[in-house]
């Protein structure tokens, strides 16, 4: 499109549930795209875990993935 915002990231490793309940809000107020992950960069963030963040604390549903594919960003 024309570069503008097309998601945002609702599930992230710094998110208290607060804060994934009032990014999903946005999204599905603003017609967004839902986004997550765990923030794993490797060594440069110990303590964050590939696909689950920080003790656990990202589950990002399995629906986002086919919603992303069906957006065709992926």
């Amino acid at each position: 499109a024309g570069g503008g915002l097309r998601g945002i990231e609702v599930w992230h490793s710094d998110h208290q549930e607060a804060d994934t309940r009032r990014f999903l809000g946005y999204a599905e107020r603003l017609g967004l795209l839902s986004t997550g992950g765990s923030d794993f960069h490797g060594g440069n963030k110990p303590g964050l875990l590939l696909g689950t963040g920080r003790n656990g604390n990202v589950h990002v549903p399995a629906d986002v993935l086919s919603t992303l594919r069906a957006a065709t960003l992926i």
